[in-house]
């Protein structure tokens, strides 16, 4: 996988402590991807998937985020889009997301653990 930036991304000097990835089958090249460079998955950088897999993935790790009703959405933006072309407007409306629990997410560690870690 080719990731935009991945060089500061990965080298720890960028500041980056958690990656949203909207598919799952990123989440898991991304965990890869920072563990082929040393990096532990969540202690030095958490990630987060944003809905349910749309693309055959293989992986086994358990992604903390965020299930998100895609079903739900397109059928209320028809419906909405039927509003607007019948009475106009610009309609919003936010639907719930679910958080997932998972082992990719943590609190980023502070710089005083860093230096004590035998890896900072």
């Amino acid at each position: 996988m080719h990731l935009t930036g991945a060089d500061t991304l990965f080298d720890g000097t960028s500041g980056v402590t958690v990656v949203f990835a909207e598919e799952l089958a990123d989440g898991a090249a991304i965990a890869e991807v920072a563990r082929a460079r040393g990096l532990d998955v969540p202690r030095d950088l958490s990630i987060v998937a944003l809905g349910a897999p749309t693309r055959p993935v293989s992986t086994d790790i358990d992604f903390a985020g965020f299930r998100i009703p895609r079903r739900e959405m397109g059928r209320r933006a028809v419906e909405l889009l039927t509003q607007v072309l019948e009475h106009g407007g610009t309609p919003q409306e936010l639907l719930a997301c679910e958080l997932v629990e998972g082992s990719t997410l943590a609190s980023p560690i502070s710089e005083s653990e860093k230096r004590q870690s035998p890896r900072g």
